[in-house]
């Protein structure tokens, strides 16, 4: 009877500890330009002219209003990749399917959504699973502001005669750092290209209130 007292406690034990740890997100380095290299955009005064980012990448289902109550709670918001595992029918496997948990979990319930390979998206309750249409969701790739987030701006700040204002601005890590600033100028009535640190734009079009333009090259 002891034996079968100690084999249930360990069971239950085992259950928490499953429970209570944190599934772990899985992400990536990546870089990402805006706007596309060779795209004619056009931008107004503040506008930023180009932005790059990098750092830690993650894969998210973008969940648009909350589902649910109590362990079953589902909050609105970001729910990230942690990983992929094969479905089978009794020997066959069937397809796989994708899990994906909100980023900040309530005490120990970490809410899911799972993506088969058919495309149907569910969020997994405590016994059952319920279908999303594609309306309620949207899938997304974040940036995570952490040590590695990078990002470099250049920002249209204004025109006169024909010499174009620009303003350069840095973020590093999770709070942009403050005011790392340089201003530039260019002459346009000399040359229609710009290049500042490792990028180049070709300017098309420009007035007092906005440019046209089209990017080269990024800052990296």
């Amino acid at each position: 009877m002891r034996n079968v007292k100690y084999g249930i406690i360990f069971v239950i034990a085992a259950c928490l500890f499953s429970c209570t740890s944190t599934p772990e997100v899985l992400s990536e380095k990546s870089t990402f330009l805006k706007p596309k290299i060779g795209e004619e955009t056009i931008a107004f005064i503040g506008d930023p002219i180009i932005s790059e980012i990098s750092g830690e990448v993650s894969d998210v289902i973008k969940l648009k209003k909350a589902y649910g109550r109590r362990v079953d709670y589902h909050p609105e918001g970001n729910y990230k990749f942690c990983g992929e595992r094969v479905v089978n029918k009794g020997k066959e496997k069937v397809g796989t399917v994708k899990e994906y948990i909100f980023s900040s979990g309530r005490g120990n319930v970490y809410p899911r959504i799972r993506k088969y390979s058919t495309g149907e998206v569910c969020l997994v309750f405590a016994t059952i699973e319920k279908k999303i249409d594609k309306s309620e969701y949207s899938e997304e790739i974040i940036f995570e502001r952490d040590d590695e987030y990078f990002e470099q701006q250049l920002i249209y700040t204004g025109i006169e005669g024909n010499v174009l204002k620009f303003s350069y601005r840095e973020f590093k890590g999770e709070i942009a750092r403050p005011a790392f600033t340089v201003d530039a100028t260019y002459d346009m009535s000399k040359n229609r290209l710009i290049r500042f640190k490792q990028s180049t734009l070709e300017i098309i079009r420009y007035d007092n209130q906005s440019i046209t333009y089209k990017v080269l090259s990024g800052f990296n």
